[in-house]
């Protein structure tokens, strides 16, 4: 009974208020189930409209359901990095992580969190970061929420029982001015999310929202996905530099002395600033 509460403000992520921020310059990054998130009145409201409309169609056609397929759902997952313990390479090159006594591996959200895991395990091991969407449905897999993440939550609700925290402001969203295409913002860090919408709006403090990534990965596979469809994950600061930290690593081994030219690597992170 924890979760209804700060669940169910995410419902009104469909703004009476409209705070429209350009999208910071960007470039391409590379568990358990929660029970779906209730419908708002509003969004009553409009399944109903969708429901009559479909069901009223020209000659009896099926009603789409208000859903996103599991590949565009990955897409947006594929911006997370995640940080697990690589053990080896097994034979077919694949990396394998350490694995507990249950046989699941778990993958940390802060990379610091994974380098005191690390240390405290040996050092033959390393923390080796790739993209949430090639783990999040795993079985095998546990995920970990960053410390910060959760003491930051509970200054929006108190025991909130949330395994992944995500914040969001009501009405705050984001255009890209190349493509005008609009977003709603997702952070994985409360302190990063006010420090972006103070650029655009007053007191956001006051606005903060409180959900999980895997009531919002629900609401996205199963509907209704409501301003879900255009939302995007923004992973934090300093998940972004220690992926960063890896490819430099992985150029300097691949081309010795020359990690400073420009290589193309899909991990460059979300945010110019923090490059």
């Amino acid at each position: 009974m924890l979760l209804a509460a700060p669940l169910i403000l995410f419902s009104s992520l469909l703004p009476q208020r409209s705070y429209v921020c350009p999208a910071p310059a960007q470039k391409a990054c590379a568990h358990a189930r929660s029970p779906p998130l209730c419908m708002g009145r509003a969004e009553r409201r409009a399944s109903a409209k969708r429901a009559k409309k479909g069901s009223a169609g020209a000659r009896g056609a099926p009603f789409t359901q208000d859903i996103l397929s599991r590949d565009a759902v990955l897409s947006k997952l594929r911006e997370v990095p995640v940080f697990g313990l690589l053990a080896d390479m097994s034979d077919d090159g694949r990396p394998s992580y350490v694995q507990a006594a249950d046989g699941a591996s778990c993958f940390f959200m802060d990379p610091r969190e994974a380098e005191r895991e690390c240390a405290k395990l040996g050092s033959s091991l390393q923390v080796h970061g790739i993209s949430l969407d090639q783990v999040y449905f795993d079985p095998s897999v546990r995920l970990k929420a960053s410390p910060d993440g959760v003491r930051e939550a509970n200054t929006v609700v108190q025991n909130h029982g949330l395994k992944l925290p995500l914040f969001a402001i009501d009405g705050l969203t984001l255009k890209d001015k190349p493509t005008g295409v609009v977003s709603t913002p997702l952070f994985f860090s409360k302190s990063e999310l006010l420090e972006f919408a103070r650029t655009c709006m007053d007191a956001p403090e006051e606005q903060v929202l409180l959900t999980e990534l895997d009531v919002v990965v629900q609401k996205m596979l199963n509907g209704p996905v409501g301003p879900l469809r255009d939302c995007k994950l923004f992973p934090t600061a300093t998940s972004l530099v220690a992926m960063d930290q890896q490819a430099n690593k992985n150029r300097q081994q691949l081309f010795p002395g020359q990690s400073s030219k420009e290589v193309p690597d899909v991990f460059k992170g979300l945010f110019s600033k923090f490059q």
